[in-house]
Formats: structure tokens, C-alpha cells, sequence
């Protein structure tokens, strides 16, 4: 992801959430998903707020097994199960 890819994130972001987000902002969000691949990042963008009233934060966008719904009999691939 570039950094203007990152400040595209923050963007849809706050389509939902209303934030502010500055160039600092758009700096942190690019270090740390600069690995992941824009269009990957986005669809766990629109899933998060079709599920979620809080924002989101790169760490829900890093670890989406927390929280995408799974049916029961797939829960245990979820981290932390057994």
C-alpha cells in the first residue's frame, strides 16, 4: 500500500467515523499496513463498518480473524481456540 493509498483508507474511514485525519495520522496508518494490499485493507474497511458502530484501527484491520463472523462449526479457527 502507498502512502496515498493510506490516506485514501482514512478517507472511507471517514465516510463513517467523521475523523480528522491529518498527515501524521496518514503516516502511521502507511507504516503499518504498507505491507497489505489496498483493495484487501478496503473490503475489511466496509466490513468493519458494516458491523461495527466504534472506528477502526490498523490493529482490527491486521488481526481480521478477531472479529469477521465465522459459523460455529469454523469457530476454531479462530486464534486463541483450541
Amino acid at each position: 500500500m502507498t502512502k496515498n493509498e493510506a490516506a485514501q483508507i482514512l478517507a472511507l474511514c471517514a465516510t463513517f467515523d467523521f475523523r480528522d485525519a491529518g498527515e501524521l495520522d496518514i503516516e502511521g496508518w502507511h507504516e503499518l499496513l504498507k505491507d497489505k494490499e489496498y483493495e484487501a485493507i478496503r473490503q475489511l474497511v466496509l466490513q468493519w463498518y458494516g458491523t461495527h458502530r466504534e472506528r477502526v484501527m490498523p490493529s482490527d484491520l491486521l488481526l481480521p480473524m478477531s472479529w469477521i463472523p465465522l459459523p460455529p462449526d469454523k469457530e476454531w479457527m479462530r486464534p486463541g481456540n483450541p
